[in-house]
Formats: structure tokens, C-alpha cells, sequence
């Protein structure tokens, strides 16, 4: 997969299938978004593109640190696994926070060659949020492209969304996130020391989400382990059987079970 870190890395003009979003979590709505997307490129050989925004908006916005759901790290593999074939990370700035969605669409256009956009049913952009699937129904005669619009999915009466997955993170609850995800919660963890007890004590990168502090049960390379949640960065894991835990690469993947 290609990753670039702006719309001027661009160099050359070929057929693409757009999807734009934060896609945080890559969620089983968001993998309905990227099937569509991979199916529609392959189908008229044009290239796959999933434009995303870093930071969130809501936290340039907000002023505020925003966690996310999955680390940039942990979205590429997630993408790669979806066989995107180019991932665009734009910078959020207020000057694009400020920028109607008509002219957006223009600037993306001149770069990627647009043939059709793959679009979840509430989805936003442009000044505002005032773009939509309206926009784009008036705009695809100008431009030519064609629309699929990926419509709300539930799962156990839950709408699929990021908020919801983090409303469930934010409670402790990773049964629930962990199902409306479509694969067990994770974190790229970075051992910090190892205590006298056995545990190791870890943290995440400042923009990752944890769940609540609190005890749970987790596994990495096939090993349970046990894990307490301090606060937002940082953690003690200690082996399921205890015995003391080895020393631990970075960026181990760790993983949380779903009770």
C-alpha cells in the first residue's frame, strides 16, 4: 500500500475509487466502506484510495487531546489488510476545516482522477460538515463520477460507529467493542521496566484509546496475560499462570479478550 502525507505527493493522474473519512477503528461499517471501494476498483481497474485526516478533527477543533481508537501505525496494517491500494493522511488545518466541500472536492479531483466515491450514509465533510451525499448527487454530472452510498449497519441492536465503540471502551466493556470492531481490541504496547513482582509495566503512544482502568484479561503471541489499566497511557501485564513475564519487544501487539 502507498501512504502519502499530502495531495502534492501526487505525481501522475490515474482512474480512482475515493472513500474520505477518520475511519477510526476500522470498524465492520468501515470494512463494508473498503469492500465496496477494493470491489469497485478492481472491477474497473482504477486504483483504491481511502483519504483520512490526522489529527482528528475534533481535536484541532477542541483544542483538546482526542485518542483514537487505532494509532496511525495500527490503521495502515488494518488498510493493508483490506488491499487499499493508497492511503492519503491530510493534514487536519483550519484552513481545511474552513474549506467548502464543493471546492474539496475539486482539489481532489485535479489529483486523483476521480470515477466513483464509496461513502458511508452519514458521512460529512467539507466547511462545517456540510457535505454529503447531497453534494456529491449534485456534482457527479460535472465530474462524471459514480456513487455508492454504504448504508447503517447495527449489530445486536447497536448502530456500528466509532462513538459507540468508544462509549464501550470508556466503560470497560470490550465484549461490546470488540463485536462492533469485528476483531478483538488491541494496542501496540511499549514496555517501559519490569516491577520486583514479575509484571511488566507498559504504555501506548499518547494518542491511543484505552479502555477504563481496571483488570482484564488479554494475550500476546498466544500467551494469557493479565491486564491492569492504570490511566490513559499506561499499564501492568502480568502472565495468566504468573510466573514472571520475559522481556518484551516494542510495539508488541497485545490483545484484549472479549468476556
Amino acid at each position: 500500500m502507498e501512504t502519502y502525507g499530502s495531495l502534492d505527493d501526487f505525481t501522475h493522474r490515474t482512474d480512482s475509487v475515493v472513500s474520505l473519512g477518520m475511519f477510526d477503528g476500522l470498524h465492520l461499517a468501515h470494512r463494508e466502506v473498503l469492500r465496496a471501494l477494493t470491489d469497485r476498483a478492481r472491477a474497473t481497474g482504477s486504483r483504491s484510495v481511502v483519504i483520512s485526516f490526522t489529527p482528528h478533527p475534533r481535536a484541532l477543533l477542541s483544542g483538546k487531546p482526542f485518542p483514537l481508537i487505532l494509532t496511525q501505525d495500527e490503521k495502515r496494517l488494518l488498510l493493508e489488510e483490506q488491499h487499499v491500494d493508497i492511503w492519503c493522511r491530510l493534514p487536519f488545518t483550519r484552513e481545511l476545516a474552513a474549506t467548502p466541500p464543493e471546492t474539496l472536492l475539486e482539489q481532489l479531483d485535479s489529483k486523483l482522477k476521480i470515477n466513483h466515491i464509496v461513502l458511508g450514509y452519514n458521512h460529512n465533510f467539507g466547511a462545517g460538515k456540510s457535505g454529503g451525499i447531497h453534494t456529491l448527487n449534485a456534482l457527479r454530472s460535472r465530474y462524471g463520477f459514480g456513487i455508492t452510498e454504504i448504508p447503517r449497519m447495527q449489530s445486536e441492536g447497536t448502530e456500528i460507529s466509532s462513538s459507540a465503540i468508544r462509549k464501550a471502551l470508556l466503560a470497560g466493556d470490550i465484549r461490546t467493542a470488540s463485536r462492533l470492531l469485528g476483531y478483538s481490541y488491541f494496542a501496540h504496547i511499549q514496555p517501559v521496566g519490569k516491577n520486583d513482582d514479575g509484571s511488566l509495566h507498559a504504555r501506548v503512544p499518547a494518542e491511543k484509546l484505552l479502555p477504563a482502568p481496571g483488570n482484564y484479561e488479554g494475550h500476546f503471541n498466544h500467551s494469557p496475560v493479565k491486564i491492569t489499566i492504570l490511566n490513559q497511557q499506561e499499564m501492568l501485564l502480568r502472565s495468566g499462570d504468573g510466573t514472571p513475564l520475559p522481556e518484551l519487544p516494542r510495539q508488541l501487539p497485545l490483545y484484549w479478550d472479549s468476556l
